[in-house]
């Protein structure tokens, strides 16, 4: 299924003049036989959360893609590593994403439109599996993570990346993320026990990043479990 929502704007010698740009977003196939049978399941258990996500409320709202891919290494996640310069979390581990634009749909458009400006990955190559569970941030921003399969990645190098805000991008296959002897836990007091991804030649996947990456794999992939209390950001 393709859902589809129109908006741009522009600027001429008069002013700001709003024209209407169609843009879309396409529902995963889980008929396809291009479909790994991880990212079926994850769909698949998604539906079963209709109506039961986890939804909270702040002034301040952002989304975030959850790209799934297939590399050489079989089914993987994608991740950015953030410049030094960038104005907000500096030289982190993120998902692409950030705060809703006033134009904007909703979150899978979001997450879509930061997905493009920042790793130029166009909508088209995304197939959208649905919305996991709200988390808050710590400085009280409502991230809503929006899964997604990208078609084709192909070589990360030829990715036109927004290199003012991302410095570059990596893949960890699932079968790294599911082995527990990869995952530890960082003690933040208040903030609760929180899951850290380590992989040799990678960056650490930790914080808000970790927390995400941890609980859609226990929640929606398998019983693999690593302690952290619910709720918390970072």
């Amino acid at each position: 299924h393709t859902l589809m929502w129109a908006t741009s704007v522009r600027r001429c010698t008069s002013g700001l003049v709003t024209t209407r740009r169609t843009v879309s977003y396409r529902h995963l196939d889980e008929t396809s036989l291009l479909i790994p049978h991880e990212v079926t399941t994850i769909a698949k258990n998604l539906k079963k959360m209709e109506g039961k996500r986890n939804i909270i409320s702040h002034k301040k709202e952002a989304s975030v893609l959850v790209p799934f891919c297939f590399t050489g290494e079989g089914t993987s996640l994608l991740f950015t590593k953030r410049t030094d310069t960038v104005g907000s979390h500096k030289g982190q581990v993120s998902f692409p994403g950030g705060i809703v634009d006033p134009t904007d749909r909703d979150s899978v458009h979001t997450a879509l439109r930061e997905t493009e400006e920042e790793i130029g990955i166009l909508p088209a190559h995304i197939q959208i599996m649905g919305l996991y569970h709200d988390v808050p941030s710590r400085d009280s921003v409502r991230v809503t993570p929006v899964i997604g399969f990208v078609e084709n990645l192909g070589d990360l190098d030829k990715l036109n990346i927004n290199h003012a805000e991302v410095d570059h991008v990596f893949t960890v296959s699932l079968s790294e993320l599911m082995d527990q002897s990869r995952w530890t836990l960082d003690d933040l007091g208040q903030r609760g026990l929180i899951p850290r991804f380590k992989s040799p030649g990678r960056p650490d996947v930790w914080g808000l990043t970790g927390y995400i990456t941890h609980h859609i794999i226990h929640h929606l992939l398998t019983p693999f479990k690593v302690t952290s209390k619910p709720g918390w950001t970072s």
